[in-house]
């Protein structure tokens, strides 16, 4: 029973110091878009790009939402993020900055992020 109980402990206290070197992956971008311009109405929710999610410069679609304007909460300092008018990242492409609203009479329908390496 002893031996039992004391290879629990070890088990259990392998597992937690496994945990604990375990890295967390960078937040590149955070983002919240709206289905009206001005970013001050019609909170369509939030997005965040992060580390490993996708490839950089891989085309992320907005999921089809009616989207007129965002504002970039956090943008990495070796990142830029970049919204299209199409969902194949080749019309209109603009960046966007870090705590700014972003408006089109159009609307954005998909991003896509580029890092340089860190």
């Amino acid at each position: 029973m002893l031996f039992l109980n004391v290879v629990a402990v070890v088990a259990i206290a392998t597992g937690a110091s496994a945990a604990a070197i375990i890295p967390r992956l960078e937040r590149l971008a955070q983002f919240r878009v709206f289905g009206a311009t001005m970013c001050n109405y019609d909170n369509l929710g939030v997005s965040v790009a992060v580390e490993g999610d996708a490839s950089f410069g891989t085309c992320t679609s907005l999921k089809g939402d009616d989207v007129h304007s965002i504002f970039a909460t956090t943008i990495h300092d070796d990142c830029h993020l970049f919204l299209f008018a199409d969902e194949k990242c080749t019309i209109a492409k603009v960046e966007v900055e870090e705590e700014e609203c972003l408006s089109t009479a159009g609307s954005f329908k998909a991003w896509s992020i580029d890092c340089d390496p860190f």
